[in-house]
């Protein structure tokens, strides 16, 4: 009895221990199965971690470098399909700048057709004057002679006449004193208006207040201004804008008393000489050859 008690032990104890060993082994079984499983998805998750910032920093690069990403992908040596020529990266970076240059080239065009409009001569347009007067560039400007032969200059002044001994231009002081709109050489302003070069060399008959000679009894110059002045603390001094210079033909007897005026009208032949002391304008216009009639008042 004791014996078989003894054996069904031992029995019992050597299946307890192969219950436990078959648990080892499947227990082994399942860590090794684990961690091989472990070791494969690591280096494929980093794989896809290295994807998605390789894409966040395609989103992230400068756009211009598109073009040079996109050739560099599909390979430096790939022919294109209509030329026959390699599509490197030197090729397809080139084209955006190709593009900005014809972009750039259509506005200068545009610019040198609205610079030919304006001052293109029109049918029936006065006389164009040189680029240069009284060794002064001029500032081209828009020039008309209308049926009636009113040049209209700018489309700000009027101006009669033709220039001629028999048909003097009529200008008004506005015009002349237009001349400072683009002529101030103090401040670096050196160009005249066309619708002052125009009258250059030109027979021009001007109204306003004569200045003449404090003394002397016969006066051959003198000056003729918009604005009355005695020619010393009386009236408003004139500027080289608003006054000329003239020089008559024949002298004429000088009877003015001091304080008094004369105003009159004086026809000669126009000249743009600019007098500069300095840098400062001292005088503009002149008149040659010129005949005085007197108005007094």
């Amino acid at each position: 009895m004791l014996a078989s008690l003894a054996t069904a032990r031992d029995d019992a104890v050597k299946w307890l221990w192969v219950v436990l060993g078959v648990l080892v082994v499947g227990a082994v079984v399942i860590l090794w199965q684990d961690s091989g499983s472990r070791s494969v998805a690591a280096p494929t998750s980093a794989a896809g971690a290295d994807a998605a910032d390789a894409g966040s920093a395609r989103g992230r690069e400068d756009p211009r470098l598109a073009p040079v990403r996109a050739a560099k992908e599909l390979g430096s040596n790939r022919v294109d399909a209509g030329k026959g020529a390699p599509a490197n990266a030197a090729t397809i970076a080139a084209a955006p700048s190709g593009a900005g240059a014809s972009h750039d080239a259509a506005p200068a065009a545009s610019t040198g057709a609205k610079t030919n409009g304006p001052d293109a001569a029109a049918p029936g347009a006065a006389p164009r004057s040189l680029a240069k007067v009284g060794g002064v560039d001029v500032a081209p400007g828009s020039i008309e002679r209308l049926p009636d032969g009113t040049i209209v200059a700018d489309k700000r002044f009027k101006i009669l006449g033709a220039g001629t001994a028999a048909d003097p231009y009529r200008v008004s002081w506005e015009c002349l004193q237009s001349a400072q709109d683009t002529y101030i050489p103090r401040l670096g302003e050196n160009r005249l208006p066309e619708r002052i070069a125009m009258l250059d060399g030109k027979v021009v008959r001007m109204e306003g207040y004569l200045a003449f000679p404090l003394v002397g009894q016969e006066v051959k110059q003198l000056l003729i201004m918009l604005n009355q002045w005695d020619g010393c603390c009386i009236g408003v001094p004139p500027s080289p804008y608003d006054s000329i210079e003239v020089t008559l033909s024949e002298p004429i007897r000088n009877t003015r008393q001091h304080a008094s005026f004369t105003f009159g009208s004086i026809t000669g032949r126009f000249k743009v000489e600019p007098f500069l002391a300095d840098n400062w304008l001292a005088g503009l216009y002149l008149l040659d050859e010129a005949v005085f009639t007197p108005e007094e008042f």
